[in-house]
Order: structure tokens, then C-alpha cells, then sequence
């Protein structure tokens, strides 16, 4: 990730989250771990022996003691799964594809921003997260005009 997303998301996240630091580090957490994954599953960028201690480190040791993912847990599990569930079908779908596939595992790939959206009903409640649900979505980098599987 870019030191400009960095930025970006940490302010998105601080307002989404409406401040939660443990909120914020889970879901930067969760983008750094989802990048690699992504990177060490399809080969398409290479990953250092620093950068995968890092994101396993994560993984293991860090998120799970996160007050917001402890606290949370029987709401975000869930999520998660279905957010890791729809990236390996888009995954699987890349790999053979058939009618319209391209477009829909660009859909698929953006799940991970559920998961933030899934946070922002934890800390502010349904109608904050209906007011910024259009801001998490619209955050997605990615446009299917240059999505490349």
C-alpha cells in the first residue's frame, strides 16, 4: 500500500470508525494481511521474507488481540469468512472463466469492504453506517474499465 492510501484510508477509517483506534488498526490490519494473501496466492507481485513475517505476525499474534476484533468477534467471524469466500471464487473464476467472470470477480474482489462497512454499523450504528456506506464503496480503487484479474 501506498504511503497516499495509507493516508486516505486512516482518515476514512477514523470517520467511519468515528475514532475507534482499535476499529482502525483491525481493518488496516485486515488490508495489509488481504494484499499479501492476494500477492502470495496469485504470484503477481513478489513478497519479501520481511514483509510475509510481517502479515503472519499480523495474522497470529496481532489481530487476535485486538480489542475491537475480540470484543466483536461473533459479528465480524462471519464477515470475514464471507469476505475470504468471495475472493477465492473471484480467484477460481479468473482462473476459468466463463461468460461475464471478468466482471463479476471485480465485483467479488471488493469484498473486503464489507468488512469495513461491517465495522462502521459496529461503532456508529444502521444509520451511520447507511450514511457512510456510499463513501466505504466508493473508496475501492479499482475501476473494471482497467481491472486486471
Amino acid at each position: 500500500m501506498t504511503e497516499g492510501n495509507q493516508i486516505t484510508f486512516t482518515a476514512a477509517f477514523d470517520r467511519w470508525f468515528k475514532g475507534n483506534q482499535s476499529a482502525m488498526r483491525f481493518c488496516a490490519d485486515m488490508v495489509d494481511v488481504s494484499h499479501v494473501w492476494d500477492d502470495l496466492v496469485d504470484c503477481d507481485k513478489p513478497v519479501s521474507a520481511a514483509k510475509a513475517d510481517a502479515t503472519f505476525r499480523k495474522m497470529m499474534l496481532e489481530i487476535p488481540a485486538n480489542a475491537f476484533y475480540r470484543a466483536n468477534f461473533e459479528f465480524l467471524h462471519p464477515v470475514m469468512v464471507t469476505v475470504w469466500a468471495q475472493w477465492d471464487a473471484a480467484n477460481k473464476m479468473e482462473a476459468h472463466p466463463i461468460k461475464n467472470d471478468f466482471v463479476k470477480a471485480y465485483m467479488l474482489r471488493a469484498s473486503l469492504y464489507q468488512l469495513f462497512h461491517a465495522c462502521a454499523v459496529l461503532c456508529g450504528g444502521l444509520d451511520w453506517a447507511a450514511e457512510v456506506g456510499p463513501e466505504v464503496y466508493r473508496l475501492y480503487g479499482e475501476e473494471v474499465e482497467t481491472f486486471n484479474a
